[in-house]
C-alpha cells in the first residue's frame, strides 16, 4: 500500500483519493466563501416583510426598531393614566408617574406629604 509519513505515525492513503477529496474540499470552501457576495432578491416595497430582507434582518426584528412600518404589528399602546387634579400628594404623585414616597421626598411641602 502507498504510504505517507509524518512526524505523528504513518498514514496509509488509497492512490489517488486524496486529490479527489482535496478536489472536494476546495470546491466546497470556495462554494462557502462565495455565499456572500450573492445578491439577495428582496422587494423594493416600503413593507416590512421587503424592508427587513434588505436591511438583512428578521420581521421581528425590524418591526422592534421600526414598529410604525406598514406590516409590523400594532404596538399596544399604553393605557392613559387616570389621576385627579387636585394639588395633594396623592393627586399630583399619579400626574407625575411617581409613588406618594417618592413624590413627597422631592415635595415635602405638598398636602399629603
Amino acid at each position: 500500500p502507498n504510504t505517507v509519513g509524518c512526524s505523528s505515525g504513518v498514514i496509509s492513503v488509497a492512490s489517488g483519493v486524496i486529490s479527489v477529496a482535496d478536489e472536494a474540499k476546495e470546491e466546497s470552501r470556495e462554494a462557502s466563501e462565495q455565499w456572500w457576495w450573492r445578491p439577495k432578491a428582496c422587494c423594493r416595497a416600503f413593507t416590512a416583510a421587503c424592508m427587513s430582507c434588505q436591511a438583512g434582518l428578521t420581521e421581528a426584528q425590524y418591526c422592534a426598531a421600526n414598529p410604525h412600518v406598514v406590516g409590523c404589528p400594532e404596538p399596544t399602546p399604553t393605557p392613559p393614566r387616570a389621576c385627579c387634579r387636585a394639588f395633594t400628594a396623592t393627586c399630583m404623585s399619579c400626574q407625575a408617574g411617581q409613588t406618594e414616597a417618592q413624590y413627597c421626598a422631592a415635595n415635602p411641602h405638598v398636602v399629603g406629604c
